[in-house]
């Protein structure tokens, strides 16, 4: 079970490539993020997807 608890094991495996994807999808969880992407799917994607997409983004800020 220290398997599990004990993440020492982890960083070996560090590489500088990594850590740049693994940002990305880091910042894909803040706000900035949502700030850019909804608008941008709404204007240059389709419209329904945004608008649900915002409503659902809207739903889950309400209810957390």
């Amino acid at each position: 079970m220290d398997f599990l608890t004990n993440m020492d094991w982890v960083l070996p495996l560090r590489h500088d490539a990594l850590t740049v994807i693994f940002n990305v999808f880091t910042w894909m969880g803040y706000t900035p993020f949502f700030l850019i992407a909804i608008p941008a799917i709404y204007w240059g994607w389709r419209k329904d997807v945004g608008h649900r997409l915002a409503l659902i983004v809207f739903a889950s800020a309400v209810l957390n």
